[in-house]
Formats: C-alpha cells, sequence, structure tokens
C-alpha cells in the first residue's frame, strides 16, 4: 500500500499517518523538496528502529500550481504497479486539498484502483477514513473512524520526538517503570522535602560537596564526621540520619571519623546530591501515572534531557528538566524549587517551539517561588512579572506543589493535553 503524503512544514504531520497506517511506500509532494529530502532520513531512522520497512521518496511541485499537484499525483497513481492507495488530507496548503479532493471525486477513472483519503487528528489520535466506491446511481463515499489512542499504537517516545525534528538526545536521567519500588523511594524523599522546600537545595548541596566516592569499592561513599560540626557547610546530621532511617542511605562501616555507605539506588543517589533532581522525578512519577477513561495519558517519560539542535553535538544545545510525550504531543515541564528567573520562561518556550512547534505544551512546576506565605517569597510584583509572561507565552504554571496533593497535581498534568 502506498501512501501519498503532502509534505507540511511541521514534522508530526509528516509521520503520523506512517505511524497509523503503516504502508509499504510513502511519497511526499510538496514544494520544498530539499527540506523533505534532507527530513526523511531522520522519518526512516524512527521507523526502521521500530521495524517498519517502509520506503519513502518525494516529488517536487510547485506552491499553489493546482494543475502540477494534480499531475504529479496523478502520476503516482498511474505509474505504481500498486492498486491500494491512501492520501493523507491531514496537512498541505489549499491546492493540495483542491488537487486531492478532485482526484478523490475522479476517482472511477483509474480502473482497479483502491483510493482513500485519510486524516488522523495528532491531538486525540482519532482517524477517518475516506473511502469512494461506484455504486449505480454514482459515487458513494464510505466513512470509517479508527481511534489509535490505545497505547503502543500512534505515539513517539521522547528521544524519537527530538530526531523528528532533527535533533539529538546527548544525555538524560534514568528511567523507571509504573509501579517500580522506586516510585516509593521517590514519595518518602518527597515528603522530606516538601515541608523545607526553601532549605532543601542547600542541604543537598551540602550533602553533595561533603560525600565522595570510596575509591576501593565501586558504589560505595564516605562522609566524614567534621561534614556534620557547626560551620558555614555544616550537613544537617537529623536529616541525614532520618535518610538513614528511611532506609535511604545505607551505613556500611565506620572506620575512625569516617562513616562510608551507599546509597538505596541510583536514582536515590541523585536526588540526595543533586538539588534539582527530586523535583523533576516527582513530576516524572506523577505524568505516568496519570489516566484518563482508563488509559494512560503520557507515553513516555525523561528527566534532565539533554537535547541538541542538531547533528552538531558542540552547537545549541539545551536541558529539559522533564519531557513527557502524549501520542505524538510534546510536553516541556521546566521543575523549579525555589527561585524562578524570567530568562527560564524564553529558554523553555525556545526549546518547545524547536521540537514541537504549534503542538508542544508547556509547563513550570514550582513550590514556593508564588507562596505569598512563605519566608522566601519574592514579593506580589516579582510573582505577578513571572506570571504575565508565561500566559502571554502559553506557559502553564503548576504552583505550590509543596501544598498540593499528588491527586491534584495529577490532574493539572492531565490538563495539559486533551
Amino acid at each position: 500500500m502506498t501512501l501519498v503524503e503532502i509534505f507540511d512544514r511541521t514534522p508530526v504531520e509528516n509521520i503520523i499517518s506512517t505511524l497509523a497506517v503503516k504502508p509499504d511506500r510513502v511519497v511526499f509532494v510538496g514544494p520544498d523538496a530539499r527540506k523533505a529530502k534532507r527530513a526523511v532520513p531522520a522519518y526512516q531512522k524512527i521507523l526502521e528502529n521500530r521495524g517498519i520497512r517502509t520506503e519513502m521518496t518525494v516529488r517536487s511541485v510547485a506552491k499553489n500550481d493546482l494543475e502540477g499537484i494534480l499531475e504529479s499525483i496523478s502520476g503516482i497513481l498511474n505509474d505504481s504497479a500498486e492498486d491500494s492507495f491512501i492520501i493523507d488530507i491531514s496537512g498541505g496548503d489549499e491546492s493540495a486539498l483542491v488537487a486531492v479532493g478532485m482526484i478523490l471525486g475522479g476517482s472511477a477513472m483509474y480502473e482497479n484502483k483502491r483510493i482513500c483519503a485519510f486524516r488522523i487528528n495528532p491531538v486525540s489520535r482519532i482517524a477517518v477514513l475516506f473511502e469512494m466506491k461506484k455504486t449505480d446511481s454514482g459515487i458513494s463515499v464510505e466513512r470509517t473512524t479508527c481511534d489509535f489512542s490505545a497505547e503502543s499504537q500512534v505515539y513517539l517516545t521522547v528521544e524519537e520526538d527530538v530526531i523528528l525534528h532533527g535533533g539529538m538526545v546527548l544525555d538524560r536521567g534514568l528511567k523507571f517503570r509504573r509501579g517500580d519500588a522506586v516510585e516509593k523511594d521517590i514519595d518518602i524523599m518527597w515528603q522530606d522535602c516538601w515541608n523545607r522546600c526553601s532549605n532543601w537545595n542547600t542541604e543537598i548541596g551540602r550533602i553533595s560537596a561533603a560525600v565522595s566516592r570510596y575509591s576501593d569499592d565501586d558504589g560505595l561513599y564516605v562522609i566524614s564526621d567534621e561534614a556534620f560540626r557547626k560551620g558555614r557547610n555544616q550537613v544537617d546530621k537529623k536529616l541525614f540520619d532520618r535518610f538513614v532511617s528511611e532506609g535511604l542511605i545505607l551505613p556500611q562501616k565506620r572506620d575512625k571519623d569516617l562513616l562510608s555507605f551507599r546509597f538505596k539506588n541510583r536514582i536515590v543517589m541523585e536526588c540526595l546530591t543533586k538539588a534539582g533532581s527530586l523535583l523533576e522525578y516527582y513530576t516524572y512519577k506523577t505524568a505516568l501515572s496519570v489516566k484518563r477513561d482508563d488509559k494512560y495519558v503520557y507515553d513516555d517519560a525523561e528527566v534532565g534531557v539533554v537535547i541538541a539542535w542538531d547533528d552538531d553535538v558542540s552547537g545549541t544545545r539545551n536541558e529539559i528538566d522533564c519531557m513527557v510525550m502524549s501520542g505524538v504531543i510534546p510536553v516541556f515541564i521546566s521543575c523549579k524549587n525555589g527561585n524562578i528567573e524570567t530568562d527560564e520562561l524564553y529558554k523553555l518556550d525556545a526549546v518547545a517551539d524547536r521540537f514541537g512547534h504549534e503542538y508542544a505544551k508547556t509547563a513550570l512546576a514550582s513550590t514556593i517561588f508564588f507562596d505569598e506565605e512563605h519566608p522566601s517569597y519574592d514579593g506580589d510584583m516579582a510573582a505577578l512579572n513571572l506570571k504575565n509572561r508565561a500566559d502571554d507565552m502559553g506557559i502553564r504554571l503548576l504552583s505550590r506543589l509543596h501544598q498540593m496533593p499528588e491527586e491534584k497535581f495529577a490532574k493539572q498534568l492531565k490538563s495539559l493535553v486533551g
């Protein structure tokens, strides 16, 4: 089966129908053949990694050239030995859509060819297939609706979305699955964090500075008693002992004034030695749990995603705190447990535009910044200024997470899409 795809400026529009119908061949038709040919290798990489073998070619037509588009699509239908064709009407300019309508209306001219039109909504993943059928009274249209929103059907992973838009994932945090035991560890650490948000980053920074790897044993760390003595960088011993009592830090042995220990797992180690990680993993964990109509809303999630804007690893790059995928819709979330600079909004907006275009969603997840009762509150003017800028840029604010039950946070994450 051959899919005729009207090449669109938005990469999602160019691959979603292929993910849905898995054709043997795709022919892109459009005015910018050079751009289409540059994009094809990324599309094929995504498909090949999934075991989908689809040939992709490009045919160039002038913009708004109705006659040229008609001739090009007719040539595809006539020149191929295939007897089954689907023409995607999701993207493209008006001239292309008019040409497709004219071809479908005259489909009886193509003897022994099954020609259908196909449209799929990237957000809902609801698709409609229009098939022209010859009857005694003329041509009738048979309409079939398909739902591709079920798990493992039409979706992109975080890395696939980056590849689709011409980028490359250089680094990322650790992944886990729904229901993995580490989710309980994240909940425990979040309970430790939410009632001391203003000090959490400082305390974790001090622990990170005080502990060091024990060179003779992989995974073993040491901390000196000196780190708990009063001073500028004193580690909070009560907090450290709390981590021990909760089983997050596992003491191994004591040698004079040195305590050797292990972290329970790598995610615990990251959260207790890198200040920003806990809120990122908490957001990731909560997003994975979100359901709508008994279906999981998010198909994939990553934290700490370092993205190169192209295949030049020394070029422009950004780090996204948490990135989740709902089908083919990317959601970029900045996680801030403390002060927030206005520049953060611009960085978030720029990355979302580059790697999601109009389908991207953005959110800023924060704790104390908008809490007017917190001692570190920066004032109404600072909060209002950030809020207004976020509103102007379409960035959703998920605020005061330290005061919010996880169920409410999950509802807010669900509302970002659909």
